[in-house]
C-alpha cells in the first residue's frame, strides 16, 4: 500500500506518535527536538504508510522503557 496524499500521511503520522505517547504539538522544529524523539518521530513516519517490512540499524535504543 502506497499513500502519497501528505494530510493522510500526518493523520497517520500522528496516531502512531499517541500510540508510542510522543507528546509534541507538531509546531517545534525537528532540530530542536532531542535524539530520541527524532528517531521515535522516523518510526512513525516509517510505519504511517504501512510499509511491509522496516529495517531499523542500531535496534530501538532510543526508547527508554
Amino acid at each position: 500500500m502506497c499513500i502519497s496524499d501528505p494530510s493522510q500521511v500526518a493523520y497517520l503520522v500522528d496516531g502512531i506518535k499517541d500510540k508510542f505517547n510522543f507528546i509534541d504539538d507538531g509546531t517545534r522544529h525537528p532540530v530542536t527536538l532531542s535524539g530520541g524523539e527524532k528517531e521515535l518521530l522516523n518510526l512513525a513516519t516509517a510505519l504511517s504508510v504501512k510499509p511491509g517490512l522496516i529495517v531499523i540499524d542500531d535496534g530501538l535504543s532510543f526508547f527508554k522503557q
